[in-house]
């Protein structure tokens, strides 16, 4: 990557003067004196290993500062593997629970209740009695019936429909098995 560059002498992608004899960076389908080869960011000097985003470069530093996921537990860039609890994002270390302080396991079920990880022994004994519950109510058909006794059968039926599917979302958001 590195190199005299002396055939018909091309322009430096950074200051846009010729690079002649100079040493020069290939990077970016560019040519780069080693001296204009820096961070987008911070204007460090950049060695061959650089990140880009969208055409420009940037120390790997500045990089994660911009472009990576806070950690939801110590609030530090993440850049290496992520742990994801719906939209919050962990480092695996700081995939723990916030009642016992266990790690938890990528395998492991676990539950999110009001952006707090739980791991499922302690969601099961400390936060499932604390939550609420849909209670499903038998209504008998007679009830929906309108004064003429029509639809009563596609009332209960629709209203049934929509109890499971609450239910069904309810669940969702509340435990989370991986």
């Amino acid at each position: 990557m590195e190199g005299s560059s002396t055939k018909g002498s091309p322009s430096c992608a950074g200051c846009l003067n010729n690079i002649g004899e100079d040493d020069s960076i290939s990077a970016l389908d560019q040519e780069w004196h080693t001296d204009c080869f820096r961070c987008s960011a911070c204007d460090c000097t950049l060695s061959k290993w650089y990140m880009e985003r969208d055409g420009l470069l940037f120390c790997e530093r500045d990089y994660w500062t911009r472009f990576g996921y806070a950690c939801h537990q110590c609030a530090e860039v993440i850049t290496g593997p992520v742990m994801a609890a719906g939209a919050l994002r962990y480092h695996p270390e700081c995939f723990q629970c916030a009642a016992c302080g266990a790690r938890v396991a990528a395998e492991q079920p676990y539950a999110l209740v009001e952006r707090r990880l739980y791991c499922e022994p302690c969601y099961v004994c400390t936060e499932r009695p604390r939550a609420r519950a849909l209670r499903v109510l038998r209504v008998p058909a007679a009830a929906l019936k309108d004064s003429e006794g029509r639809c009563a059968g596609k009332m209960a039926a629709m209203a049934g429909a929509v109890l499971r599917a609450a239910l069904a979302v309810c669940i969702q958001l509340t435990c989370h098995r991986y």
